[in-house]
């Protein structure tokens, strides 16, 4: 033990080590009497002449606590608070200060595509409304003011702004969406310096100013963080930013005289400007070339509100992809110039879109067709636009002759111009292309950016395919999953392997109508990959169900043949009259489906001028084979004769007769409803209002648009009741 008596006062009694503290800090002056009896035996000596006490002092730890204590007026502090009160007033102005926040707020896009990366330093200057300044300024009053005399100004601004800068940047690449701005970055790198500051330096801190630091803070340090987790308007990711770096700081940086090796604050210091200095340079000379992107579908989540992202997500068995691509990341949904779905860049002065856009089409697509029904949209409202169309490269594993490329330019109400690019190919029913959208002047600076995303389109097969393949290794066995599978097959444009599954099937089974059906689709689709007219001529002769005549009939209109699928239809209801399918398509496609007395098609049964048809005919024209080549003569037949009637017809009115032309129109001779005066008035109409049915031909029509013709044919059709 070791007692001390210091003036007048009583004798202390210490331990050797709370002896040795007190000596270290100045505690013990030169005067006061000691006596330790391994060193002074039984006697008082002054402590100045022991060489115990000598030894142990730490003037410069002394000479640091009497500064501390003793400190003038915070400087920088004082000027940091300044300059941020005067900016936010300057804020205040209308128009002005507007433009000063926005050119200063912390946001990823404008830092990286137009290399504004000043705004990670100037967002730390910036604040939105009086509470906003007010409680930032009170906490970099406070613990400001505490850390420039303790750890001098040089090191406070080191602290203050690496902490500014670390907690920007990582604001910026982690919520890209939200601009941010505030000296929250900077204060929590101060609170968390202090905290940190009295842990590590406990020993050196006076009693008072262990009140300052270390666990007298830290309870505010948690609260602070903690509340700002709670608001979703604050910016954590600035707020831990700045907290990591400021109390990485207070580990290496020492006071100045207690430098653990020569120059050691100058290095961090000036290193640490130098790295800042360094990230800016490298994000404004490199920003397109080093902008994050993110996929599409985390890029929406990321503007939905926080309680509908899980509900937005679908479930794990259900995440199938048909083309994945990816966008900058910050960038929102909406629409291009073209009014396609697209992703763009949100600072209003930026007109930067970009756009991937699947094209799922009833009938295989040529790219042509694609790229003229896009130019056809762009044109609707840009007719100024100039287009140009530009060499095409391989692009999404298809070759260069599959693909278009094309260029838009389009002025803008501001005198600008806008480039619109396009490159798109097509694969059977689908067509894929994608959009980059930017002021002409900016074209060439953010080339980089948009290419990065080209590089990352991936177009996998439809959904639809890929849950037709999913349900067929389910169920092998099963006839209408593999044929699912073999028309999504060909729909993706894999004919060859479409076609070799659907014959396998039908070779199983040649007698089923649902085996034929895939294959008399894909015929049609494809009439030049297949010999269509044979596949045709075997599902009509060997199967020849109403289900295939129909399919062959709209397989032969897909690929255009019209007067053909007619001609099928017509002689298929000579075969089978009265067959529901075969009616309800001779009606969707306008033809003569009425039965006589006795079962027997009108057309069939009577000839266009009412007088029936020879017995030994209609028997010749019974027995013709269900073949595309016989049906077209029956067809040619029947419009040869309705030609020779419509022939007398027009005489009819030319001698002033347009009733007697009714009656015969009423009685069958044209009209597809034969003694339906409710179809004839629908007819009669359908003429009137400019939309005359097929069967009325040119010269019919003309002659029935003469004056009063339309009116006296309604008064026969219904007549007005008598009085």
């Amino acid at each position: 033990m070791v007692e001390v008596r210091i003036g007048d006062e009583s004798v202390e009694v210490f331990s050797y080590e709370e002896f040795e503290a007190r000596v270290a800090s100045g505690r013990i002056p030169d005067d006061a009497m000691v006596r330790f009896e391994p060193v002074t035996g039984a006697d008082f000596v002054r402590a100045g002449d022991l060489d115990l006490v000598t030894s142990l002092r730490q003037d410069v730890a002394v000479a640091w606590q009497a500064r501390f204590t003793n400190a003038g007026p915070p400087i920088l502090t004082a000027l940091l608070i300044g300059v941020q009160i005067r900016i936010w007033m300057y804020t205040m102005i209308p128009r002005a200060g507007d433009e000063l926040a926005y050119a200063g707020v912390n946001w990823l896009p404008p830092a990286m595509e137009d290399a504004q990366t000043w705004r990670l330093i100037t967002s730390g200057l910036l604040h939105t409304d009086f509470l906003h300044i007010l409680l930032n300024m009170v906490w970099l009053g406070y613990t400001g003011w505490n850390i420039e005399r303790a750890l001098g100004r040089l090191n406070l601004a080191a602290i203050f702004f690496f902490s500014v800068m670390s907690g920007a940047l990582l604001s910026m690449f982690m919520t890209p969406n939200v601009p941010s701005l505030g000296a929250s970055g900077g204060v929590y790198g101060l609170v968390s310096a202090s905290v940190v500051f009295g842990l590590v330096r406990q020993e050196l801190l006076p009693e008072r100013g262990r009140r300052l630091f270390g666990f007298a803070l830290l309870p505010y340090l948690v609260l602070m963080f903690w509340g700002g987790l709670m608001n979703d308007t604050t910016d954590n990711w600035a707020h831990f930013g700045g907290l990591v770096c400021g109390a990485a700081l207070a580990f290496v940086l020492d006071p100045p005289p207690f430098q653990r090796r020569a120059h050691q604050n100058t290095a961090i210091q000036v290193t640490g400007t130098v790295l800042c200095v360094l990230i800016m340079v490298v994000l404004a000379a490199f920003g397109p070339r080093l902008y994050p992107l993110v996929d599409k579908d985390s890029a929406i989540l990321s503007w939905l509100p926080p309680g509908s992202r899980q509900r937005a997500l679908p479930p794990d068995d259900m995440l199938l992809e048909e083309f994945t691509w990816a966008v900058p990341s910050g960038w929102k949904p909406g629409s291009n110039t073209a009014g396609d779905q697209a992703f763009r860049s949100p600072p209003s002065d930026h007109r930067r879109t970009w756009a991937v856009v699947q094209i799922d089409h009833p009938e295989p697509i040529s790219p042509d067709t694609l790229i003229a029904d896009w130019k056809e949209k762009l044109q609707l409202g840009n007719s100024e636009a100039v287009l140009e169309d530009l060499p095409a490269e391989p692009w999404q594993g298809m070759p260069a002759d599959r693909v278009r490329h094309v260029r838009a330019v389009l002025p803008t109400r501001d005198g600008r111009e806008v480039v619109l690019e396009l490159v798109g190919t097509t694969r059977g029913m689908f067509g894929l292309y994608r959009v980059s959208e930017v002021e002409a002047e900016n074209e060439a600076w953010l080339r980089p950016l948009f290419a990065r995303m080209d590089d990352r389109i991936e177009w996998r097969e439809p959904l639809s395919l890929q849950a037709a393949r999913r349900n067929a290794d389910a169920v092998e066995r099963s006839v209408k999953a593999r044929s699912a599978l073999a028309l999504e097959l060909a729909r993706w444009g894999e004919v060859d392997e479409a076609l070799k599954l659907q014959q396998a099937l039908v070779d199983e089974k040649p007698d089923d109508p649902e085996r034929w059906l895939p294959l008399v689709d894909m015929a049609g689709w494809y009439p030049d990959a297949i010999d269509a007219d044979a596949l045709y001529a075997r599902a009509l002769t060997e199967v020849g169900s109403p289900d295939v005549v129909v399919a062959v009939a709209s397989a032969l209109r897909t690929s255009g043949r019209e007067a053909d699928a007619d001609a099928v239809l017509q002689l298929a209801w000579v075969h089978q009259p009265g067959d529901r399918a075969l009616k309800r398509a001779l009606r969707r496609a306008g033809l003569p489906w009425a039965l006589d007395p006795l079962g027997r098609p009108t057309e069939l049964a009577v000839l266009p001028d009412g007088t029936p048809r020879d017995p030994a005919e209609i028997e010749r024209i019974s027995l013709l084979p269900l073949e595309i080549g016989a049906a077209r003569g029956w067809r040619e037949v029947v419009l040869a004769e309705r030609a020779v009637v419509e022939q007398g017809f027009d005489r009819e009115y030319a001698h002033g007769d347009p009733i007697g032309l009714l009656l015969r129109v009423r009685d069958g001779l044209l009209d597809p409803q034969p003694g339906d005066e409710r179809g004839l008035r629908k007819d009669l109409a359908a003429v009137d209002g400019d939309r005359a049915p097929d069967w009325v031909s040119p010269a019919l029509e003309e002659r029935l648009r003469q004056p009063g013709v339309i009116e006296r044919l309604f008064a026969l059709v219904d007549p007005p009741e008598e009085e």
